[in-house]
């Protein structure tokens, strides 16, 4: 989420080279809090085979997460064009928004299915843990860019 709402502030709010450099920014938050998920390889057989065994139970968020990925996978190819077409280097972040928008609706839409399937499973103690985990080093990152982003904005006023 704060890597969405990086592309946007980047998109929307700074004009120039430095609307690549925000959207690049929250690209990498993304990119950072999903791969915090998934430890390695090992880990996914585990996931898996929990997830055999229990019948194809799925974890709250699965959905949602997977196709808000696979939205801004395919959106931010529209995001190019429209930059380069317009001269505008800050509508690069429409396309990332974009996806996130429609890979929201498509996976609450899944999900709410598979609720009512009862295919859905709360979060186990282990997962919990690996969401704060997840988030904790989004929002450091955050930060951490923000401020980087602050004192190169601000030593060359």
């Amino acid at each position: 989420m704060i890597g969405v709402l990086w592309i946007i502030v980047g998109a929307v709010f700074i004009s120039g080279p430095w609307s690549l450099f925000w959207i690049l920014g929250g690209l990498v938050f993304i990119a950072i809090g999903m791969l915090s998920g998934i430890k390695n390889q090992k880990d996914q057989l585990v996931i898996l085979k929990f997830m055999e065994e229990n019948n194809k139970k799925y974890p709250e968020g699965h959905f949602v997460g997977m196709w808000m990925g696979i939205g801004i996978a395919i959106f931010t190819g529209v995001g190019v064009p429209v930059a380069f077409a317009t001269g505008n280097p800050g509508l690069l972040g429409i396309g990332p928004a974009l996806g996130v928008s429609i890979g929201l609706a498509i996976g609450s839409g899944i999900e709410n299915k598979y609720k009512k399937e009862g295919k859905i499973r709360s979060l186990t103690e282990e997962e919990r843990k690996r969401k704060k985990i997840g988030i904790t080093i989004g929002v450091i990152s955050l930060v951490a860019f923000f401020l980087v982003g602050l004192l190169i904005f601000l030593s060359r006023i």
